[in-house]
Formats: structure tokens, C-alpha cells, sequence
């Protein structure tokens, strides 16, 4: 299961997992937990806690679709950052300050 959820209180967000592969992603929508097969869409509401990770063992493709546009493109501009050996997690400390600009909360791990 995932180790964070995020909630985000100005968007809604679409998820889609391309049909051409064979993994799977774990979501958390609420307190529903669902898994997405190839072909499966998910729907996070506006102001919904969610998380979601990747249960599969190779990488899959995920199409996310925001709605209001602009503010998580700006947020991926200024956040993203290939990650190239997962051993080596992105600078958590850095993205907790960048995502409180576009009105993104990080939660605490469950149970934390």
C-alpha cells in the first residue's frame, strides 16, 4: 500500500492505467482501496485524500488528466525530477515546501 497520501484542495484528478502492459496500481481513494488493471480509470474528487502506487514489477504507464488546468503542470515544472535509482528518493523536505504552493498536502504515513 502506499506510504503517503496526498489531498489536493483545487483539483480533481483522472488516472488511467494504458492497456498495453500487464501491472497493476494500488489506489486509496477516501477510504476506499481499489486496484487498477490495464484499461481501468480511477476518479479522485476535488478535496479527496489518495494515494496510489505501482504493485506491478515493471514500470507501467499511468495518464493522469487534471482538472482546473495549470496549477499541477506548474507544480510538475518546478518539482519534477527523473528519478533514476529508487534506492535514492527525491528530496522530501524540498517537495513538502514546493507542493504547499499549489495547495497540495503530503500526509503523514498511517499510523505516524
Amino acid at each position: 500500500m502506499p506510504k503517503r497520501q496526498t489531498m489536493a484542495s483545487s483539483v480533481s484528478g483522472r488516472f488511467f492505467l494504458v492497456p498495453d502492459q500487464q501491472d497493476v496500481y494500488t489506489f486509496l481513494i477516501g477510504d476506499d482501496r481499489c486496484e487498477l488493471h490495464p484499461g481501468d480509470y480511477a476518479f479522485v474528487p476535488r478535496g479527496t485524500v489518495h494515494a496510489f502506487t505501482n504493485t506491478g514489477a515493471a514500470p507501467p504507464r499511468l495518464l493522469v488528466l487534471v482538472t482546473l488546468g495549470g496549477i499541477h503542470e506548474q507544480f510538475f515544472i518546478e518539482a519534477g525530477e527523473r528519478i533514476t535509482d529508487p534506492a535514492n528518493p527525491p528530496d522530501g523536505p524540498r517537495l513538502i515546501a514546493i507542493v504547499a504552493k499549489y495547495g497540495i498536502v503530503i500526509l503523514p504515513p498511517p499510523g505516524a
